[in-house]
């Protein structure tokens, strides 16, 4: 028996061969974060202070061009009821600038207690300081892609 059916690694092409960025939106920061090559493991990457559309769309442009992005995963964040409030209205309207002016693809994934999350899996990190804003928004980027990466890979 071959070590890829051992480990039941399909062999031919990829589904996946791009790299995703995911983004956190916040009125005041945005978490990013970017997945590997191959669309199995997102990374939390760092935390955009909010300067104005303008400086925000060419911060990440930046990303996407240095990273060879191919598609944006933004969190929508819904309620745990299912509606969208007036967030879900501002990140629709960022993700049609986004896609506007970079030129990619935007797709949404239900943030729902991504920031929760986040700040579980800092306090399970051995260290005494209070976690930072920026570091649980950077953390609940990377959730966030990594719930997309999972959902795309789960598929046949």
């Amino acid at each position: 028996m071959q070590i890829n059916e051992m480990m039941n690694i399909r062999s031919g092409p990829l589904k996946v061969n791009m790299k995703f960025l995911g983004i956190d939106f916040g009125e005041k920061r945005m978490g990013l974060a970017v997945s590997d090559e191959l669309g199995f493991f997102a990374r939390g990457l760092c935390t955009l202070s909010r300067k104005g559309v303008g400086r925000d769309l060419e911060f990440i442009k930046d990303i996407v061009e240095r990273e060879g992005i191919g598609k944006i995963i933004l969190g929508l964040p819904v309620s745990l009821n299912g509606n969208e409030g007036p967030q879900c209205d501002r990140v629709r309207r960022f993700a049609a600038t986004l896609e506007e002016k970079i030129g990619i693809p935007v797709e949404y994934v239900d943030e729902v207690l991504s920031s929760e999350e986040a700040k579980e899996v800092m306090a399970l990190r051995p260290r005494r300081n209070k976690a930072k804003k920026e570091e649980v928004d950077r953390i609940a980027a990377a959730i966030i892609l990594q719930r997309y990466l999972d959902s795309i890979n789960r598929k046949d």
